[in-house]
């Protein structure tokens, strides 16, 4: 899986409130650290995550989706204007 096709599929998965999809993009061990939500350890507590993300709709529902379309435009640039794109992410 390239950078691109995980950044698509997480923000398809929290849109979509797909918690199997999103905790799959993960080890079994992997961690979430969420600006929001603090960190989540494991696949389960990352699904329990995104459900508790959409149920409050802390977060504005479609944040990730865009910043992730941001990182995709930022991909397409070269090395230098990428450099300059993630710093106003």
């Amino acid at each position: 899986m390239t950078f691109r096709d995980l950044l698509t599929a997480f923000a398809a998965a929290v849109e979509a409130n797909d918690g199997e999809g999103l905790a799959s993009l993960f080890t079994e061990d992997g961690t979430y650290e969420d600006g929001f939500f603090g960190a989540h350890t494991g696949r389960q507590a990352i699904a329990v995550m995104l459900q508790r993300f959409h149920d409050t709709r802390i977060g504005l529902g479609k944040v990730a989706h865009a910043a992730g379309e941001r990182c995709l435009d930022a991909l397409a640039q070269p090395k230098m204007e990428r450099r300059r794109e993630y710093a106003r992410l």
